[in-house]
C-alpha cells in the first residue's frame, strides 16, 4: 500500500509543476521533451543496473504503444489545465480510470457487478457535467473550448492505464524498468519529433521543470507498478485515483483560487462516487 500512497504523492507533485508551468506560459512540448528524457534516462540505468537484458514481445509492444499514450494524454492534460484549470480537467484525466476497467471486464472476462454498471454509467454522466461546466465558463468568452482538452485527454489517458493493467496481466515483472524506459524513450522521440519541426525557446525554466517533471514522472510510474504487484487492480485503481483527484482538486481551489462552480463540484463528487462503485 506504501507504493500507492507514493504514487499519489508524486502524481499531485507533478500537477503542481503542470499547473505553475502554465501560469508562467510555459513551452509545452520543451517541458514535454526535457521531461521524457530525463524519466528515460532514468529507467534506462535502472534497467542497466538489474541486467535483465532484451525486453520481451510483450514489454516492447506495450512500451511503444504506452509512449504514444504517455505524450499525447500529457499534451492534452497541459491544454486542459491552461483552459479549464487544475480541478476540471484532473477529474476527467481520473475517470479515465474506467478504460482499465472495461478493459478487465471484457478481455479477462471478470462479470461486472451491478455497482461497478452504476460506476461506469455514472462515469459519462460525470464527464458530460464536466464538459457542460467548461461551456458555462466560457460561455462569455471567445475562443477553443475547454471540450476540445477533455474529451481527448479522457480518451487517452485510459490508454495509460491500459498499458499498465495489461502489463500486470501478460508482463515479466522483472522487466518493470524496461517497460518504462521504452514508454519514456517513445514519447520523448515523439515529443523531439515536434520540437524539431517548430520554432520552441529554449528557456531555461522550462528546461529545469521538464527534467524535474521527468524524474518524478518516473518515479510515479515506476511505484504504480510496484504497487499493482501486491494489490489487486480493482482496488489499486480505484485508491490512486481518488487520492490524485481529491487532493489535485483541494489544491486548485485553495491554493490558485479556481472556482469550477456548482456543477464542476458536482461532478467531482460524483467522480470520486463512480470510481468506488467501479472498484466495487
Amino acid at each position: 500500500m506504501i507504493f500507492l500512497i507514493l504514487a499519489i504523492a508524486t502524481s499531485v507533485a507533478n500537477a503542481f509543476l503542470l499547473k505553475t508551468g502554465e501560469l508562467y506560459q510555459q513551452e509545452r512540448l520543451v517541458v514535454m521533451g526535457f521531461n521524457y528524457l530525463s524519466a528515460a534516462l532514468l529507467s534506462a540505468g535502472v534497467w542497466a543496473v538489474q541486467g535483465t537484458g532484451p525486453p520481451g514481445g510483450v514489454t516492447l509492444g506495450l512500451g511503444v504503444t504506452g509512449g504514444f499514450f504517455y505524450a499525447t494524454s500529457l499534451f492534452l492534460w497541459m491544454g486542459a489545465i491552461a483552459k479549464v484549470g487544475l480541478a476540471t480537467s484532473t477529474a476527467a484525466a481520473r475517470i479515465s480510470v474506467i478504460w482499465p476497467t472495461l478493459l478487465s471486464l471484457v478481455a479477462f472476462a471478470e462479470v461486472p457487478s451491478p455497482f461497478q454498471l452504476a460506476g461506469i454509467v455514472l462515469t459519462f454522466v460525470v464527464l458530460g457535467m464536466l464538459g457542460a461546466s467548461s461551456l458555462m465558463a466560457d460561455r462569455a468568452a471567445s475562443g477553443q473550448s475547454g471540450l476540445v482538452w477533455l474529451v481527448p485527454m479522457f480518451v487517452l489517458m485510459g490508454g495509460v492505464g491500459i498499458t499498465q493493467k495489461l502489463f500486470t496481466e501478460w508482463g515479466r515483472p522483472v522487466e518493470k524498468a524496461a517497460l518504462l524506459c521504452l514508454i519514456f524513450t517513445t514519447a520523448m522521440l515523439l515529443c523531439w519529433a515536434g520540437l524539431l519541426r517548430g520554432r520552441h525557446p529554449l528557456r531555461i525554466g522550462d528546461v529545469s521543470r521538464g527534467f524535474v517533471f521527468g524524474l518524478v514522472n518516473a518515479c510515479s510510474s515506476g511505484l504504480m507498478l510496484l504497487g499493482l504487484e501486491r494489490v489487486a487492480g480493482a482496488i489499486a485503481f480505484p485508491l490512486v485515483n481518488i487520492g490524485i483527484l481529491l487532493l489535485t482538486a483541494l489544491s486548485g481551489v485553495v491554493i490558485w483560487r479556481e472556482r469550477p462552480g456548482r456543477l464542476g463540484i458536482s461532478a467531482m463528487a460524483l467522480a470520486v462516487i463512480a470510481i468506488v462503485l467501479m472498484a466495487a
